[in-house]
């Protein structure tokens, strides 16, 4: 019995928004121990979530989301945009509209009107209304493009024109232990990142693993603002375009890589078992 937890079970974020009762609480906490106790095998997607339940299971591994290939191998030969554009894709929710990075690019509108004249905003998907508002009110509207919902194969296309893609981990309790599905992609994208969120988390950690950018923290203004101005004199340096990048070790994150150990790991146990 193999027992896949993409999330943690009674620690994850909503549990303390519910209101639930004590008994509640403690049969969900013995239905997870139980479960995790009695499986044969438990994987899971962050270091994080391992330590969780290490000290519970028989044995466990880490299986990231990962990236499918073939969806970027349909975008090869998208061209990037003519402008040096900070693009965000997917759902952007209340708790990742991060003040500083706004702050950051209103400044540099004053600072540099070089830049400004080059630059884009560009957000595909679900958007927080207050998110439109803050852009507006440092004046950053009228250089962003807000665009809704698009087909998956789109929104490979959209990473692959960006010049620098925004990865926010949401700003909320045990938030270090987040890992999105987004940022598989945008690593196998090949677009500088500008990624916000708990420096030692599992996110954190992901960068690390594949060479790229680090994170950065949410109120660390004067380095967001250095790392897009270091994104812009790459791009103005290769003549507008995204500057070539070291995808290093980003195969081991490929959903073929996660199919062959989760199939090991299969291997494994029923021969444990048998």
């Amino acid at each position: 019995w193999l027992v896949d937890l993409r999330d943690t079970w009674t620690n994850i974020y909503y549990n303390t928004i519910y209101p639930r009762s004590n008994r509640t609480i403690r049969k969900d906490k013995q239905l997870e121990d139980e479960v995790v106790k009695k499986a044969d095998a438990l994987t899971v997607v962050s270091h994080g979530l391992k330590n969780e339940f290490q000290n519970r299971a028989k044995q466990i591994s880490i299986i990231y989301n990962g990236y499918d290939e073939e969806d970027f191998e349909s975008a090869a030969g998208v061209e990037s945009s003519t402008h040096f554009t900070l693009a965000y894709i997917g759902n952007f929710k209340p708790n990742q509209n991060i003040g500083t990075v706004w702050d950051a690019l209103a400044e540099l509108r004053k600072e540099l009107p070089e830049f400004y004249s080059h630059f884009r905003i560009a957000i595909t998907g679900n958007m927080d209304p207050k998110i439109a508002l803050d852009l507006e009110k440092r004046n950053l509207a009228e250089v962003s493009d807000l665009h809704p919902f698009v087909p998956h194969s789109e929104s490979i296309s959209r990473m692959k024109k960006a010049s620098l893609l925004l990865f926010i981990i949401p700003k909320t309790e045990r938030n270090h232990l987040i890992i999105t599905g987004k940022l598989f992609e945008y690593l196998a994208s090949g677009t500088p990142l500008l990624a916000i969120g708990p420096e030692e988390g599992d996110a954190a950690n992901v960068l690390r693993e594949a060479n790229r950018s680090r994170m950065i923290d949410y109120e660390r203004e004067s380095e967001i603002k250095a790392q897009i101005l270091h994104a812009y004199q790459q791009w103005l340096d290769h003549g507008k375009r995204n500057p070539p990048i070291n995808k290093g070790n980003i195969n081991a994150f490929s959903r073929i890589q996660s199919t062959r150990k989760l199939s090991d790991l299969l291997n494994t146990i029923i021969h444990e078992t048998s």
